[in-house]
């Protein structure tokens, strides 16, 4: 099993766009990964889960994570720690 996390450190005002996703796409696919993740501290353009290029391949072979979820995560790790 290979496994591709692209993560960029964003501010808030700044998205993740959709050319973006689908670079990381690109390389899950040559790559022939088995998963792929781009996660990020801000968030998602708007409608990008919805882009035809992209929706056949969310969640089961790419999955986006926004600094909401991030952060939720990160602290479901703490909390486990402790």
């Amino acid at each position: 099993m290979r496994v591709i996390d692209q993560v960029k450190a964003y501010g808030p005002n700044r998205l993740v766009k959709a050319d973006d996703v689908r670079a990381l796409l690109g390389v899950l696919l040559a790559d022939k990964a088995s998963k792929g993740f781009l996660t990020t501290t801000s968030d998602f353009a708007p409608k990008l889960r919805d882009d035809i290029l992209l929706k056949p391949y969310m969640p089961a072979q790419l999955e986006l994570i926004n600094g909401q979820v991030l952060l939720a995560r990160l602290k479901e790790l703490a909390e486990k720690k402790s």
